[in-house]
This record gives C-alpha cells, sequence and structure tokens, in this order.
C-alpha cells in the first residue's frame, strides 16, 4: 500500500467505528475522494434485491464521459462490497467480501492503450476492506498517471 493511502485510509478508520454500513460507506466513500478530489464517487447502501454497498467510480466528472455515459469514462469502475452478507438493518458482519464488478483497467482516448490494474476479490473485516480500497485506488492512481496517453488528455473539467 502506498504511503498517501496507509495514512488516508488509517485516518478515516481511525475516525470511523464502523459499526453499521452508513459508517462503512462514509468510510469509503472519503478514502476514495481524498485520493481522487475531483472524480465522480458514488458509494450508497442498498436493500432491493440485497443488501449490498454498491461504489461507482469513474476518473472524470459528467463533462469528461464521452456521449455523458458513465461508462464511457476511461476508468470506470463498479464495485460490490457485502453482497447479502450484511443485514437488511445495515448492521455489518464480522467479514464482508468486495467484489469487482466492473473496470480494472484505465482506457486511453478511442479506448486504445489498455492498462490493467490488479485487483483481488478480498474478504476481510471492515477495516481490511476499506484498507484493500485504498490500495487499489492508490494503484489505479499511478496507472493513470503512468498511462501513455496521459499527455494526451484534455485538462480536467472543473
Amino acid at each position: 500500500m502506498g504511503e498517501i493511502a496507509r495514512r488516508i485510509a488509517g485516518r478515516i478508520i481511525a475516525d470511523a467505528a464502523l459499526a453499521t454500513a452508513d459508517d462503512l460507506v462514509g468510510a469509503i466513500k472519503g478514502t476514495i475522494t481524498q485520493l481522487f478530489p475531483d472524480s465522480f464517487v458514488g458509494v450508497k447502501f442498498g436493500t432491493n434485491l440485497s443488501p449490498v454497498i454498491h461504489i461507482v467510480f469513474a476518473f472524470d466528472r459528467e463533462d469528461g464521459w464521452p456521449n455523458k455515459i458513465i461508462e464511457n469514462d476511461r476508468a470506470f469502475h463498479r464495485i460490490f462490497v457485502g453482497n447479502g452478507e450484511i443485514a437488511k438493518d445495515g448492521t455489518l458482519p464480522p467479514k464482508l467480501k468486495a467484489e469487482l464488478l466492473t473496470g480494472g483497467t484505465v482506457y486511453g482516448p478511442n479506448v486504445t492503450n489498455r492498462v490493467r490494474v490488479g485487483w483481488r476479490n478480498r474478504t476481510g473485516t471492515p477495516e481490511q476492506v476499506v484498507k484493500h480500497l485504498a490500495t487499489y485506488f492508490d494503484r489505479l492512481n499511478g496507472a493513470i498517471q503512468s498511462h501513455p496517453d496521459a499527455d494526451k488528455w484534455a485538462a480536467r473539467p472543473a
């Protein structure tokens, strides 16, 4: 884990008790937002079909998505945490699983020069899941910055 990600995750975990899904949502959103302050980060707890924490990440904001479609973002990710493991009232179990549904790559313009970012589904305590996500998004940040087409990307919209 990068030093910055380690400090961010440690500080957020220390500030939150992580006893409920809402606590975990706040910790996850805070961790990703501190690593990517200008990106789209959506984290919510839902109980429609199965209690799950749903994370949606896009490197750019809506103005930067081709055709205003979030899935067209160069680093779009969708991650589930605790799919079916969390109680409907938001009580967290001792172990949760973080699963990557979409993502794991950074694309250049016109879907060229794909760079993979290593992801492994992780089962662990809520604190371990937050640290795992911090580590992954730190590696994603490095992949974006070192992407071969990074110099061709336009300045990010404010």
